[in-house]
Formats: C-alpha cells, sequence, structure tokens
C-alpha cells in the first residue's frame, strides 16, 4: 500500500486580465483576493456573471 503525504489548505480563484492587479491578504485562518483595479474590477465582475 503507498501512502502519501497530503498537504491541505485553501484556494482562491483571480480571473486574469491585463493589468488586473489584486491584494491578496493571508491569514493562519485563510486568505482572499480583493480586486484593487478598475481592470480586476471587470474581470471579476464579469466572471460572476458567467455563473449566474
Amino acid at each position: 500500500m503507498l501512502v502519501q503525504d497530503r498537504r491541505f489548505g485553501s484556494a482562491n480563484f483571480m480571473p486574469l486580465a491585463d493589468g488586473a492587479v489584486y491584494k491578496v491578504v493571508i491569514t493562519q485562518f485563510d486568505f482572499n483576493a480583493m480586486p484593487i483595479n478598475d481592470a480586476a474590477k471587470k474581470a471579476n465582475d464579469a466572471d460572476r456573471k458567467d455563473l449566474r
């Protein structure tokens, strides 16, 4: 039987767009990516519309 060590963690999604800038905040519990500029905000808004 093969036993592997596994690392569990968190994942976060940031849509890629030309010029998009995100602020990534990491704590001991989780992490979050916040869009900083208009390119990142537009990419996030466009992605949310696709999920509806």
